[in-house]
């Protein structure tokens, strides 16, 4: 008898990887955006972040940075714990 093929619900799905710097800052600032800029459609909003996220100080993207690697670095961990899950 052929043995049953594992289903994809049998098996966890892939951590998913971290955000951009700019989507955590774009997280971070959306509602500030929206709440000063209530009748504003969603692309320029978006614009607007994009724009302040230009222009923001080296230490607001330094940090942002730095907490997107902290993210990457669980993420890779996450991702070898799995492996070591499916073997």
């Amino acid at each position: 008898m052929a043995k049953p093929s594992a289903s994809k619900e049998d098996k966890p799905a892939p951590p998913k990887r971290p955000l951009s710097s700019f989507f955590l800052f774009k997280q971070d600032n959306y509602e500030k955006f929206k709440k000063a800029n209530p009748n504003s459609k969603i692309t320029e909003l978006t614009s607007m972040i994009a724009d302040q996220w230009k222009v923001a100080t080296e230490k607001e993207n330094k940090d942002m940075r730095s907490y997107r690697l902290k993210l990457k670095l669980n993420t890779k961990r996450n991702q070898l714990l799995m492996k070591d899950i499916q073997l």
